[in-house]
This record gives structure tokens, C-alpha cells and sequence, in this order.
């Protein structure tokens, strides 16, 4: 992969719970900041139920890293997307695409 091409600067984040007094927030950290590239969004439609609704998927590629997976998600510049899948395409772990969608906020 082109280091010309990771331009854009890509938070990793992972979540945290706490509990007090049997209340539980989760919070979102940052782990690592990473260079990468951002693909163009593809939208689609999802058959849910009686009603079709629009879903856009965002693809990000970075170099490969053994520490990221669907419970992580990604911060690009103010937007944050979750991710639902991780690929190491050639198998030679140089690269991975991230496979997001872009969060919809419910309070964290």
C-alpha cells in the first residue's frame, strides 16, 4: 500500500463500561490513531419488514493490526462510524479494510 494514499487521520476507539450503584454508562477512548484512506460511501437498501430504508456503508483502509475488531469503531473527523466488519483482503496482513456505518447517536 502507497503511503500517498493514507492520508486521512482515523481514530480507533473502543468502549468502556462503568457501574455505580447498579448504574452502567459506557464511555468511548480512543487506543490508537492511525493513517488511512477513506473510501467513497455506497448506499443500499435494506428490506426491514414492511418498510425499505436507506443504509450508507463507508469502507476505511489502514495497514494491518491485530487489535481491531467489530466491537471497536472509528472516528474521522467529527462523524463516527461503527464497524460491523474487519478484512485482511490478500491475506498477508499488510492492510485491512474496515467495513462502518455511520453511528447514529442513542446517548453515547
Amino acid at each position: 500500500m502507497r503511503n500517498g494514499l493514507l492520508r486521512h487521520k482515523i481514530e480507533l476507539q473502543a468502549a468502556s463500561t462503568t457501574t455505580q450503584d447498579f448504574d452502567h454508562t459506557r464511555t468511548w477512548t480512543t487506543y490508537a490513531t492511525v493513517m488511512g484512506r477513506k473510501h467513497e460511501p455506497r448506499g443500499k437498501e435494506v428490506d426491514t419488514g414492511l418498510q425499505l430504508q436507506g443504509e450508507m456503508t463507508h469502507k476505511f483502509e489502514v495497514r494491518y493490526r491485530d487489535d481491531i475488531s467489530v466491537k471497536h469503531r472509528v472516528l474521522w473527523r467529527d462523524r463516527t462510524f461503527d464497524i460491523f466488519a474487519v478484512e485482511n483482503p490478500d491475506g498477508r496482513r499488510k492492510r485491512m479494510i474496515l467495513r462502518c456505518t455511520e453511528h447514529r447517536s442513542d446517548g453515547d
